[in-house]
């Protein structure tokens, strides 16, 4: 049977957290390698929440459980391995928290738990898969893209 407060929790807590977390990885890969501007965004819709410190930008959307990004902007063009490092730090914070909260199941059993470690689990996997929908590229695609096209690339 489906259980409606997993489910809710999933939706409106764990993914949310999750993705910011993600996003997180990336802009401070981003502050690291001195970016101008840093963009933390979640969600889609309405914009409901927009903060902002020195060059970080948070802004949360209406829909704040529908995903998310992070865009780090400077004079200067990232070279590859900046970028490289900017692209693979969102997945290694999910792999991260995966391990931590997992780590946890022997002392505190619980399906919360559980679901907030696999869906982190799960952005691991999922932005890893090299992908490119209209004009947005997945993390995979692009830690494949500095690998694969060092000719299109700054060194």
């Amino acid at each position: 049977m489906v259980d409606i407060y997993l489910i809710t929790f999933l939706l409106f807590v764990a993914a949310p957290i999750s993705i910011f977390l993600h996003e997180l990885g990336h802009a401070i890969a981003g502050v690291i390698f001195k970016a101008e501007l840093v963009y933390l965004t979640i969600g889609r819709g309405k914009r409901v929440i927009e903060y902002s410190s020195g060059k970080l930008h948070f802004i949360i959307h209406a829909g704040y459980f529908m995903g998310g990004y992070a865009n780090s902007e400077r004079v200067t063009p990232f070279n590859r391995f900046e970028r490289f490092i900017i692209s693979i730090l969102g997945p290694i914070v999910n792999i991260v928290v995966f391990l931590s909260v997992w780590g946890l199941q022997s002392p505190f059993r619980s399906d919360y738990l559980q679901v907030f470690a696999l869906f982190n689990l799960w952005l691991v996997i999922i932005n890893l898969v090299p992908f490119k929908l209209k004009n947005q590229k997945s993390d995979g695609y692009n830690i494949l893209e500095t690998i694969v096209h060092k000719d299109k690339m700054n060194s």
